[in-house]
């Protein structure tokens, strides 16, 4: 489904029930989840691992001992792993 899609789908069926409110919020959300989508981060995990592949020849290059692919991840750990839940040991 397109997000314009659900959103029309979504102001109908705020309509339908009668909650007039549920729009405004229903606009901001479709504003905010485009914004996500279209963010240089949100990228496939092939995509990722390309720019991986990529820079892995200049880690070191800039005197951090980190490659450029990595810490550009922002859901990713320092190490490129996952974070690890809270209480958890790594």
């Amino acid at each position: 489904m397109q997000l314009e899609d659900w959103r029309e789908q979504a102001r109908r069926d705020a309509a339908r029930r009668s909650l007039p409110d549920l729009d405004p919020l229903l606009d901001m959300l479709f504003r905010a989840t485009r914004a996500l989508r279209a963010a240089d981060w949100a990228r496939t995990g092939g995509e990722r691992a390309a720019r991986a592949h990529e820079t892995a020849g200049n880690e070191g290059a800039a005197g951090s001992g980190e490659t450029a692919g990595r810490h550009a991840d922002p859901i990713a750990g320092r190490d490129g792993a996952p974070p690890a839940p809270p209480g958890a040991q790594r």
